[in-house]
């Protein structure tokens, strides 16, 4: 029986990145250049923890693997919370592209989280490397509720997830078009600064504050 060939993929560059970008990065097995941006977001991030800290989820469908890594995840007595921090640095130059897509960032975490039969998360493995603890999570316990909630800056959002299924659908089928370089164009030209608007009446959104 011929092996099955499993590509691996970060959920986060399935979110801001284009499936050719996606599909050229690893055909030539080029690294993501991490900008001042992305270190000052992560710092902030971390920062601003207080539960397990960096937690990675993984999702398996046919012949691929879905890494998601939720910035912290808060259990308490009756909730667990699953949360992500995004930097805001001045809120007059955020675009709403930006807060579009660091919600649905957040929404396709969450929806992993919801149709995935594995629910253990560990400590991201960059995480590990910089000399933090590890830790596990097994999220098993049906009578907690759950909730989702991104922090934008100072602002406070909470997510509810109306269908997984769909939003989960459409990063498999960037995925799989990203391991050619043709399907990679055609799913770009097709839903490329349109995922927002393909996705978004799959979710609501309620800003806390």
């Amino acid at each position: 029986m011929e092996a099955l060939n499993i590509t691996s993929f970060s959920t986060s560059d399935l979110i801001k990145k284009s499936a050719k970008c996606i599909c050229y990065f690893r055909n030539k097995n080029k690294q993501y250049v991490v900008t001042d941006n992305q270190i000052k977001g992560n710092e902030y991030a971390i920062s601003k923890t207080s539960g397990f800290i960096e937690m990675r989820g993984t999702f398996k469908k046919d012949n691929l693997i879905l890494y998601y890594v939720f910035d912290e995840i808060r259990l308490k007595e009756n909730i667990i919370s699953f949360i992500e921090h995004k930097w805001v640095k001045d809120y007059s130059l955020i675009e709403d592209w930006f807060l579009n897509m660091s919600i649905l960032q957040m929404a396709l975490y969450c929806s992993l989280h919801q149709i995935n039969n594995n629910k253990e998360y560990n400590t991201a493995s960059f995480f590990v490397k910089q000399d933090n603890n590890i830790n596990k999570i097994l999220i098993n316990d049906n009578s907690k509720k759950e909730e989702y909630i991104l922090y934008f800056g100072e602002k406070i959002i909470n997510i509810d997830i109306l269908n997984p299924n769909k939003i989960v659908d459409l990063y498999i089928e960037k995925a799989k078009a990203s391991l050619d370089y043709e399907t990679a164009i055609e799913f770009d030209f097709k839903y490329k600064f349109k995922e927002w608007e393909t996705l978004k009446e799959n979710l609501t959104y309620t800003i806390l504050n």
